[in-house]
């Protein structure tokens, strides 16, 4: 199993001031009715209200990331950086691998320091989660899928600060044979999918799961696993949101210093074979601030990841037709 490693850059994007932001109250996006799970199918006009490409909130800058695949995995960094992990598919049917896991770091201002590419000749890799760990490093959690056969497993890699392999682990039992030096096996967590990581004392992961948890050190060894009472958070900790939102149909949030929440969520008009992403910037009492579009044109399965960035900024990184995008967007005092 290869692990190939491959730098370059990507093609700058527009420079374009972005339009000053509406005042929170004044209507326009604060004001437009937010339609609520399981409402009637939207109309055209609806769907163009909340999903139209007209931007509200000014925009630090964007960073078009090429073909990162629809679910980007994305962590907003101490230096002010991103690390951004996405899928890629192979050109071609016949290609090995299939799918691979690209991560990219990148710079406050969006410039990439590097980028590498995870690859297993056995299957298709997914990123689930990626993190900062307190030597300077980075870990992406992620899933294997088999194409010789219907079995996945999940892995966990640890990388360096300038984007090496430092080691790289694989929950499954019988794929002792594709095993590179320097990768692990262990067979143990092979029963479970775990869909979040965090990262604390000196390097040792935590990896939540519906059925499981597990405490792995920072050398890559098992501590061990609870099997009952499994608790999977929110990827940006635990926010109460107001349920007219469709919480249905949120897919990421993040909370703000000053007690506010900023959340991504659907919304799909199956009519007109369109659906949409959106940013909804919210108070510390859940009043809605700003409401922004993302993508106008999503298909079902879309999905973004969002974070925080200092005290009045949120980076988020979405699918739209088919490119990934990373957005830093300016909130406001």
């Amino acid at each position: 199993m290869g692990a190939l490693l491959v730098l370059g850059s990507f093609a700058a994007c527009s420079s374009a001031a972005p339009p000053k932001a509406e005042e929170p109250g004044s209507g326009g996006a604060a004001q437009a009715a937010e339609p609520r799970a399981g409402s009637p199918a939207t109309s055209a006009e609806a769907f163009e209200l909340e999903c139209g490409s007209s931007s509200r909130l000014p925009r630090v800058f964007e960073k078009p990331l090429a073909s990162m695949g629809r679910n980007p995995k994305m962590a907003a960094l101490l230096d002010g950086g991103f690390l951004v992990a996405g899928e890629r598919e192979a050109a071609s049917v016949n290609q090995t691998p299939p799918r691979s896991v690209v991560v990219v770091r990148l710079g406050q201002e969006g410039t990439v320091a590097w980028e590498i590419t995870l690859v297993h000749p056995a299957g298709r890799l997914a990123a689930k989660a990626v993190a900062e760990t307190p030597d300077g490093g980075f870990a992406v959690l992620g899933l294997a899928e088999l194409t010789r056969e219907p079995r996945s497993f999940g892995w966990l890699a640890k990388l360096s600060a300038d984007g090496k392999i430092l080691w790289r682990m694989f929950f499954e039992k019988e794929i002792g044979a594709d095993l590179e030096k320097g990768d692990k096996l262990e067979p143990r967590l092979q029963p479970y999918a775990f869909e979040r990581m965090t990262v604390s004392g000196k390097g040792s992961f935590t990896l939540y799961g519906a059925a499981a948890t597990a405490e792995i050190d920072s050398r890559s060894w098992l501590n061990g696993v609870k099997e009952e009472g499994a608790a999977e958070p929110h990827a940006d900790g635990s926010v109460a949101l107001p349920p007219e939102l469709g919480l249905d149909r949120v897919q990421a949030t993040a909370s703000l210093l000053d007690g506010g929440t900023t959340v991504v969520t659907a919304m799909e008009a199956p009519q007109l074979d369109r659906s949409c992403l959106r940013l909804l910037v919210l108070d510390a009492e859940g009043r809605l601030r700003a409401k922004e579009p993302l993508a106008a044109e999503t298909r079902p399965g879309d999905h973004a990841s969002i974070a925080a960035v200092g005290a009045y900024k949120v980076a988020v990184a979405f699918a739209d037709v088919g490119a990934l995008q990373l957005v830093v967007f300016e909130l406001g005092r």
